[in-house]
């Protein structure tokens, strides 16, 4: 047993000691089943808030009155000196009516714990357990909805168990009044077929099809978080794939639905157009070669891939407008900004979507890294963002796939790719870049300006690149080359 399952055992325990339910709920039970690592734990009980926080006061557990109003308070234990353990316990309730979207209008506290399970989203959230066989007497709990499973004794009122053996994600009781009571479950059925690789059932998808218009009355911010965790599942492309089918795609980045009518060159995609091109990239995005992988989830990188031929569909030129093939001049900086409003749009932070568009804008450089002067090469591979632009481009190219034009398929062009890893761990081996031997005061001084500007900018960085190309070596030679530089402007 791990410190966060004891932890929340003895919270069980002192809640027992006083004469309460208790149990844990949801997620853990439903991790913990299944085998899978488990990361918080939430617990359920009949004693109401106020009781809550007197048990806990009791054994000098601190808390926090997260949501007390619909019964929920979280308990704070110490983790280390800088993190603390959090538990969410909750009274078991029954909700009426729906205030924002999200939460109830009223909530009832219970002391039956069929009726708290009978209001969860899923019937693979709707488990509760102890570690300790039950009295039915005591807890009033039938016998035919206790199970016995390794150390803990489930308690099933929803046939989740059955739903996780049959690998189904089904909405508890009627989908559509589960929807309307927080219309992100839609997003959250679909997230749990990705993270856990089940099937969301018929009836239930049915419902999010028929309920897809009321993801609009619901936030960016949550639902960036679940296309996040989307995006970083085991399967992405799915994820696409049923947000599409199930018609939400269109309220949250209608764009990428262009990419079905935008065909691409056969030679180049014989995969087909830009959305399968895209389909396959989120494939990719899961098996990125080990010497690439990051050891953190990043989501910046992961809507990279979603969206890097964003531009694709307003920059199409067909045959008949280039003379020779389909082409998509500048898509690279025309997707870099239709990203950049997207992200925007889904309340992104300004940091992913500096990265995203930065990842996006480049990712064709590869092919013209090897013909850039040095300097301008080395600002590439010493820029911190180019370990996820390597990223990006093994997955755009292992997702391109090239054939002849008798349809004969080809591997894919890695060339590039293999020369600007080799190249990056060449660069990883050498010192860090020199610091500047011109400062931006001594430019502002030789212009007689106060502040900085474009100007200033601009020759910074060309005195800059011939210091990393070795023609300028001193001080006295940088600010010479400076003042050749105004002369010609």
């Amino acid at each position: 047993m791990t410190k966060l399952e004891e932890n929340a055992q003895k919270l069980i325990q002192h809640l027992e000691k006083a004469g309460y339910m208790a149990f844990f709920a949801g997620g853990y039970v439903r991790d913990k089943v299944m085998k899978r690592p488990v990361h918080d734990i939430d617990i359920t009980t009949n004693a109401k808030p106020e009781k809550i926080k007197k048990v806990l006061e009791k054994n000098k557990i601190k808390y926090i009155e997260i949501g007390e109003a619909f019964g929920v308070i979280a308990a704070v234990i110490p983790k280390s000196k800088k993190s603390n353990f959090i538990y969410e316990i909750a009274t078991f309730r029954q909700d009426f009516g729906v205030e924002d979207n999200r939460h109830p209008k009223k909530v009832k506290f219970l002391s039956n714990p069929k009726e708290d399970a009978v209001r969860r989203d899923f019937t693979i959230n709707g488990l509760f357990a102890t570690n300790k066989k039950i009295s039915n007497i005591k807890y009033q709990i039938s016998n035919q909805y206790l199970i016995p499973n390794d150390q803990l004794t489930i308690i099933d009122y929803v046939d989740g168990l059955n739903d996780i053996k049959s690998k189904t994600i089904k909405f508890i009781g009627d989908p559509n009044e589960r929807i309307k009571e927080d219309a992100l479950r839609m997003m959250r059925a679909i997230r749990f077929a990705c993270q856990l690789d089940f099937q969301i059932e018929e009836n239930s998808f049915k419902a999010i099809q028929r309920n897809k218009d009321l993801i609009k009355k619901i936030s960016f911010e949550r639902i960036r978080d679940e296309l996040n965790k989307i995006l970083l599942s085991n399967r992405p492309r799915l994820g696409i794939e049923l947000l599409d089918k199930s018609g939400l795609l269109e309220f949250i980045i209608p764009e990428l639905i262009e990419g079905k009518k935008t065909p691409q060159p056969k030679n180049y995609h014989f995969e087909g157009n830009v959305w399968n091109h895209t389909l396959l990239a989120l494939d990719n995005l899961t098996k990125i070669p080990t010497i690439l992988k990051s050891n953190k989830h990043d989501e910046a990188l992961a809507i990279s891939v979603l969206l890097h031929d964003i531009g694709k569909p307003p920059t199409i030129m067909m045959p008949s407008e280039t003379g020779d093939r389909i082409r998509f001049n500048s898509h690279d900086i025309a997707g870099s900004k239709l990203a950049t409003k997207i992200m925007q749009r889904l309340k992104y932070s300004g940091e992913d979507i500096n990265k995203a568009s930065w990842l996006i804008k480049n990712h064709m450089l590869f092919s013209n890294l090897f013909k850039m002067r040095e300097a301008r090469r080395i600002r590439y591979l010493t820029h911190p963002y180019f370990p996820d632009l390597l990223r990006l481009f093994w997955i755009d190219a292992n997702s391109s796939i090239r054939s002849t034009l008798s349809g004969r398929v080809l591997p894919p062009e890695l060339s590039a790719y293999n020369r600007g890893k080799a190249i990056l761990e060449k660069e990883k081996s050498k010192p860090k870049l020199p610091k500047p031997l011109l400062r931006g005061d001594v430019v502002m001084k030789l212009m007689g300006v106060k502040n900085g500007n474009k100007e200033v900018g601009e020759i910074l960085r060309e005195v800059y690149d011939a210091q990393l190309e070795k023609k300028v070596k001193t001080k006295i030679e940088a600010k010479k080359m400076a003042e050749k530089l105004l002369k010609k402007k």
